[in-house]
């Protein structure tokens, strides 16, 4: 028996290279949707924008309870900007819209471009047990880019 050394050789096709490459492709799109981040221009200027959502702290209050969402906002855009200018925010506890209250901390304060700060929206609650998902888009759009659900926090 004389056995070509060349058939024992693994055979690369080019269709299984392509669906390597459709495959590459696709997860590199899909982890790009689930970014939590905001990019493109506003009046020629250039922006992006990074944020996490981080925390849901129950605030026991009177005369409502609430729910504390802290985010960390990071301005990347090249000039001074807010959480609050560049994205909007909705959180519901089993699927219904809370109402936001007047606690918010530093929503609106503008940082500057590379900076980072730590921004707090508070959120009457139906009760104090169920979770709430947390949702952000672009601010102005219906564009989403960020969504998470959270069990309610005891305060520290």
């Amino acid at each position: 028996m004389n056995e070509n050394p060349e058939s024992n050789k693994p055979k690369v096709s080019i269709g299984g290279i392509i669906f390597a490459i459709v495959v590459i492709i696709f997860l590199m799109v899909s982890y790009n949707q689930n970014k939590p981040s905001s990019s493109g221009s506003d009046g020629g200027t250039n922006y992006t924008y990074e944020m996490t959502i981080d925390s849901a702290t129950k605030k026991i209050d009177f005369p409502d309870n609430c729910v504390r969402i802290g985010y960390t906002f990071k301005n990347n855009s090249g000039s001074d900007k807010s959480f609050g200018w560049a994205f909007d925010t909705k959180v519901y506890q089993n699927g219904i819209e809370l109402s936001e209250t007047f606690g918010s901390v530093d929503t609106y304060t503008d940082i500057q471009s590379g900076r980072s700060i730590r921004v707090y929206e508070e959120y009457v609650v139906r009760n104090l047990f169920d979770d709430v998902e947390v949702v952000v888009y672009r601010a102005g759009t219906d564009k989403e880019v960020g969504r998470k659900v959270m069990a309610l926090q005891n305060p520290q």
